[in-house]
């Protein structure tokens, strides 16, 4: 027993021995100037005489390391090598168990290397701008760089365009903001604040239709430097100058960009030219509910207003007084769920001097009328909208109410062949709710939406002649509902979808027109028009990586009633009307598509003509209407082709479009003395043809660090108008091409470059007349910075313009500026413009059957200080 248990001991000690764990190599790493952890520091186990590693690991976020020791320590040694510390090796023949190692630095020098980040990439449908690589120092808003960027154009009011086709929605970090105003961000977000401009194509805002509807559009997104997000940032402008009075031109915006609250302000003012008030213009498109529809309006009958010169910026023939005040915000209520809130206040009084001589041709003779015109008018308009959206993959909802309210006013007092004064009063009131819901079941889409909209115009005119006073007296109110459903369903690659719907439109007009010369009859209006519509709209799309399709069939049947209360006379039809229209868009490339369209459609008179009474417009122009429900019936087509590659920062593309309108009815010109008589021919119908013809392209050189760009459009327009009981046809076509050059020769020089030649021709084969005029203009913009503070400017301006065969009329105007830029965030700025003192601009244009010579009084010379402040 005892040998039993002695072996049984001896066997236990044994096992614990064998099974004991080996030893480790372990210790920490610091470095020698700090103590502090050398981290991921490499430690390797080698051989003495092969340098051969058997083991390797790393140091910690505490600088320690471990390791299996192999059987002999002192054949081996330890390798310590990290970034930016010099290597060290260990003879492991004295190891105890732990080391405590200690690195000395050793910095690496490395070469310069200079990294030009690319200014334009792809990533599939998204194509980045680095606002960066196109901004200078004097562009102050994101507009200002936008409109140098290649493939994309900037109105003056802010409207963008991709590649020669309106975009579809503007985004910041994401958000729809602005919704379709989004022209108050292109003039008022500060481009320091921005960091890249992204471009998404083929964007299909609802989420729930990305893969079944087709998009052809682009949208514009913003992406804000990180320091612009999450707090209050914007700028603050003032300045004050003089011509012959005092001017000013201030403003502030403020804008805060965090994860659940967005927020944009506005306040401007100015009276050195600038139309402010544009930028709440809406920009809205048609999409895949009923907008396009949805655009029901009441006609502006009575029209006295300033004008301005297309040719010219508008602050040279601008007289202006303006405010503008607007607010912004967009709270996320849960994940999906945002709502926004809109407002804005508009105060304007414009003020414009014109001379116009006008020559109206007839059958076989011509008339000349002289007009001097000054006028005067005033805006207040005060903008409410609310809207509620759920955006998401399966479900999409939205509601927009909105107001609009505005009091118009004007006057004018014209001289010369008609000397006369007119004043004229013109509210406006709108309020409109637009619902949207859209619902994903599975490969299946079910939509609702309902729209109804209540418009008021009361107006007014009044004219005062030699010894006769004229007083037009109107009243105008509608109601319009549209409400909709649709079924879509996804097979095969197909969306095919049903849509129908119900549309009602009811209207009424009163009018009375009082001193106008016997002979006009009847000259009032008592009148309530309607109508009801059921429609339907078939459509069948179909998308892959070659081909996108889309192919629908509207239908529409219409119930008319009119009550001319004035006489108890009822008057009524049915209307059926068909518009199939096919869409077919080839993807033959990454960069390069073509597209086709083609249609038939039937179309009633606008609502807006349907009246019988005479209206006064202005001093010399009356109009009447028509109960004629004829249809107007016609065709279009349309093609193109678009090739970008943005890399390379070349994007060009060229389109034609034809549209053939066939009348049942004509328009008629009467002249009776000084009055102008417009009216329909209810017995002879016309057609009328119309070509357009439209191309781009422009690159990005690295040569001088330029972007080059050209785009040449045209315009075509057969047709015939009734004037003075003859028929004369004539054929109009206006063609412009304009170059652009924006280069950088070197860092602290950028000079833009603009020239356009405009061609106007007008043939009137019935009476054998042809004339055609030209305009040429150019402008030149140099800044030099001969320092990081200072910006030196210059800017020409050359029109030439031809106001008859042969007789042409030169103008130049010359503008400086100097501006001083102690830091990023202050600027104090210098403006001496319109340095030659030009008063007077003149060109001559033409309308059908009309030659039009105008001169406009533009701004004097004027000088402005202005203080610049970006927090």
């Amino acid at each position: 027993m005892n040998r039993i248990l002695s072996f049984a001991v001896c066997l236990f000690l044994f096992t614990s021995v064998t099974a004991q764990e080996p030893l480790h190599i372990q210790g920490k790493i610091v470095g020698e100037e700090d103590d502090d952890p050398a981290v991921n520091v490499l430690v390797s186990l080698e051989k003495k005489q092969t340098k051969k590693i058997v083991r390797f690991t790393q140091t910690d976020a505490d600088g320690y390391f471990k390791m299996d020791s192999p059987d002999s320590l002192s054949l081996y040694q330890l390798r310590i090598a990290g970034m930016n510390y010099k290597s060290q090796f260990i003879d492991l023949k004295e190891y105890t168990g732990y080391l405590t190692v200690k690195l000395s630095s050793d910095a690496i020098p490395l070469r310069e290397v200079v990294v030009k980040p690319l200014k334009i990439r792809q990533s599939g449908d998204t194509v980045t701008y680095s606002v960066s690589a196109f901004a200078d120092r004097q562009d102050k808003t994101i507009g200002d760089v936008l409109a140098k960027m290649p493939g994309i154009d900037v109105s003056k009011a802010g409207e963008i365009r991709y590649n020669g086709v309106s975009i579809n929605k503007f985004y910041i970090e994401g958000s729809d903001l602005l919704e379709e105003r989004y022209g108050l961000a292109t003039n008022s977000v500060s481009q320091q604040d921005v960091q890249s401009v992204e471009v998404w194509e083929n964007h299909q805002p609802i989420r729930a239709l990305q893969t079944v509807s087709i998009s052809d559009r682009a949208a514009i997104n913003l992406r804000l430097k990180d320091g612009a997000k999450s707090h209050w940032v914007g700028t603050v402008e003032t300045g004050a100058g003089a011509d012959t009075s005092f001017l000013w031109n201030a403003g502030v915006s403020a804008m805060r960009f965090a994860p659940k609250f967005q927020s944009l302000n506005t306040y401007k003012t100015n009276n050195t030219g600038q139309d402010i008030s544009r930028e709440l213009t809406d920009f809205s498109i048609e999409d895949f509910f009923n907008s396009r529809e949805n655009r029901d309006d009441l006609a502006d009958y009575i029209k006295i207003e300033t004008s301005t010169v297309p040719a010219l910026e508008e602050e040279r023939s601008l007289f202006n007084e303006s405010n503008i005040l607007t607010t912004n915000d967009l709270l996320k209520l849960t994940r999906d769920y945002d709502l926004k809130v809109q407002a804005g206040y508009i105060h304007n009084c414009l003020s414009s001097d014109r001379m116009t001589e006008n020559t109206y041709f007839f059958a076989d003779s011509a008339q000349m009328i002289e007009e001097n015109e000054n006028i005067h008018s005033t805006t207040d308009e005060l903008l409410l909208k609310f809207v509620l959206t759920a955006n998401r993959e399966k479900y999409y909802l939205k509601n927009t109410l909105q107001t609009d309210l505005q009091w118009n006013g004007a006057e004018g007092i014209i001289t010369g062949t008609y000397p006369v004064s007119q004043t004229a009063n013109m509210p406006y009131q709108k309020f409109s709710n637009d619902f949207q819901l859209l619902k994903r079941i599975g490969k299946s889409t079910v939509s609702f939406s309902s729209f109804n909209q209540l418009l008021s115009k009361n107006q007014s005119l009044q004219v005062i002649r030699q010894g006769n006073e004229q007083q037009q007296n109107l009243e105008l109110s509608s109601f319009y509902s549209n409400t909709a459903a649709s079924y879509a369903l996804a097979v095969f690659g197909f969306n095919l979808s049903l849509k129908g719907g119900i549309n009602f439109l009811y209207r009424t007009m009163e009018s009375d027109l009082q001193g106008v010369p016997d002979g006009l009859f009847p000259i009032e209006n008592n009148l309530a028009h309607d109508y009801a519509r059921i429609y339907f709209t078939p459509q069948a799309e179909y998308k892959s990586s070659l081909l996108e399709l889309r192919f629908n069939v509207p239908v529409s049947v219409y119930h008319y009633r009119d009550n001319n209360l004035l006489i108890d006379s009822r008057t009524g039809a049915n209307k059926l009307s068909a518009a199939p229209n096919l869409y077919v868009r080839l993807l033959l490339t990454a960069q390069l598509s073509a597209y086709v369209s083609a249609g038939i459609n039937q179309k009633a008179l606008n609502d807006n003509d349907f009246y019988e009474g005479w209206i006064m417009g202005d001093y010399r122009s009356l109009s009447t209407g028509t109960l004629n429900y004829a249809q107007v019936s016609g065709k279009n087509f349309s093609a193109g082709l678009t090739f970008r590659n943005p890399v390379y920062g070349f994007f060009s593309n060229i389109g034609a479009d034809y549209l053939v309108n066939n009348y049942p009815y004509g328009r008629k010109q009467d002249f009776r003395d000084e009055y102008v008589l417009s009216s329909f021919d209810a017995v002879n119908g016309y057609s009328s043809r119309v070509w357009m013809f439209n191309g781009n392209i422009s690159k990005m050189l690295d040569f001088l660090q330029s972007v080059l760009s050209f785009s040449s459009t045209s315009l075509t327009v057969n047709s015939r108008l009734n004037r003075n009981g003859a028929e004369l046809p004539f054929t109009t076509t206006n063609w412009t091409s304009t170059l652009k050059w924006n280069v950088k020769p070197i860092n602290r020089l950028n000079v833009a470059y603009k020239a356009s030649y405009i061609l106007d021709r007008m043939e009137m084969g019935s009476i054998g007349e042809k004339q055609q005029i030209a305009q040429f203009r150019q402008s030149v913009s140099v800044n030099l910075m001969p320092d990081k503070k200072w910006t030196l400017g210059v800017a020409a301006e050359h029109y030439l313009n031809e106001i008859t065969e042969n007789v042409s009329r030169q103008t130049v105007m010359l503008d400086a500026h100097l501006s001083w830029q102690p830091s990023s965030r202050w600027e104090l700025s210098g403006l001496i413009a319109n340095i030659l003192n030009r008063k007077i601009y003149a060109y001559t244009l033409y309308d059908p059957l009309t030659v039009t010579l105008r001169g406009y009084a533009i701004r004097p010379g004027y000088f402005l200080l202005k203080l610049y402040y970006k927090f």
